[in-house]
């Protein structure tokens, strides 16, 4: 049962942290980079069905090919990095092994 648990919370994390880091880029953007974003409905399904593609494909939407590869680049290997590091500790803690 506690697998389950494990499982849930971490996809459901992975979905939070992917929409919060895109809505946060989206406040930032220009008019001109915006209207080239996803509408809500459909960038809501994409982090739903695609996660860390949707992520990804965000940048180059917004910012075009030469800068926006690159960022979605980083911002897929950052989300990465701090989902691992938080569930690593969790079950580091909850196991006791490596």
């Amino acid at each position: 049962m506690r697998e389950v648990l494990e499982l849930v919370a971490s996809a459901v994390f992975l979905y939070g942290i992917i929409y919060v880091v895109i809505r946060f880029d989206e406040r930032r953007l220009s008019p001109k980079q915006l209207e080239r974003a996803w509408p809500a409905s459909s960038r809501d399904v994409a982090v739903l069905y695609f996660s860390l593609i949707a992520l990804f494909l965000h940048f180059p939407r917004t910012r075009g090919v030469l800068l926006g590869v690159p960022l979605g680049l980083l911002a897929v290997l950052g989300v990465l990095v701090v989902h691992t590091l938080i569930f690593g500790t969790i079950d580091f803690f909850l196991d006791g092994e490596v």
